[in-house]
């Protein structure tokens, strides 16, 4: 076997080894519940950190102008980075690629228009190529141990889903909603987490994108919120973890008794 083939079968091993709930073989897109269900029984969900969330906002003048999302950067321990999009759809179905269906959009809830979706082949213009769209804001993580893992965002996301939030039966426009999901899931890590933040140059900004929100949506409430979550969140995952340790154990001592290991 010569080294460009040990190189290739290596490379090939190491890709069935990682998980594909954060990199995916082909287009991947769920509402966050879902996806966050996966990411809290991964056994290296604690160990997956965030290097950086880029917030965008959509420029081009089709149905989806001024739609807002993120970008999500994921470092593995095996040293690859996984890219994620997430937001919050309205309920028309804002298309990331053709070849995407979309359900009925009828009786949409906050579960079912928060989603996710991962990149299949490590760049992240997979989830934006169909879309134009700016840069407005980077929150980055230098320190890996100083950054939240991917459990983390899981969580917060579930939390900002069952919140609720404004929503366009409410009153507010799709645009809101999408901007007010947005800018929470970033207010919210960078209150808990720190992490150097960095405005675009050419675009500005605007907090819940200028709309008025109730104190119940507000990021220093939901932070209070995600915080009590997370300490549920992470009871359970211990609690988990130690049952599936001592159904493994168990099931060694089966083993041993019955065929004298």
């Amino acid at each position: 076997m010569n080294i460009l083939s040990r190189l290739k079968k290596k490379k090939n091993t190491s890709n069935q080894s990682l998980p594909s709930v954060l990199f995916p073989a082909r287009e991947y897109t769920a509402p966050v519940h879902t996806w966050a269900s996966a990411i809290h029984i991964l056994s290296e969900s604690k160990n997956c950190r965030l290097r950086k969330i880029c917030h965008y906002k959509a420029t081009s003048t089709n149905a989806s102008a001024h739609h807002e999302f993120l970008l999500v950067h994921i470092g593995h321990p095996s040293g690859r980075v996984a890219i994620g999009r997430i937001e919050r759809l309205s309920s028309v179905p804002i298309l990331l690629s053709p070849s995407i269906p979309h359900s009925r959009t009828s009786d949409l809830t906050t579960r079912d228009q928060d989603k996710i979706s991962l990149a299949y082949d490590g760049t992240s213009e997979c989830l934006t190529r169909h879309l134009d769209c700016a840069q407005l804001y980077t929150l980055t993580y230098s320190k890996p141990s100083e950054a939240p893992s991917v459990a983390h965002l899981a969580a917060l996301l579930v939390t900002l889903s069952t919140q609720g939030g404004p929503t366009t039966s409410s009153g507010s426009t799709a645009e809101h909603a999408s901007a007010w999901f947005a800018c929470c899931v970033v207010g919210v890590l960078r209150e808990i987490f720190s992490g150097e933040g960095k405005e675009s140059k050419n675009w500005t900004r605007v907090p819940y994108n200028g709309m008025r929100v109730d104190p119940p949506d507000r990021i220093d409430v939901l932070v209070r919120e995600y915080t009590s979550a997370w300490q549920d969140l992470s009871r359970r995952m211990v609690s988990t973890s130690q049952h599936i340790q001592h159904g493994s154990k168990v099931s060694c001592y089966v083993l041993n008794e019955r065929f004298n290991f």
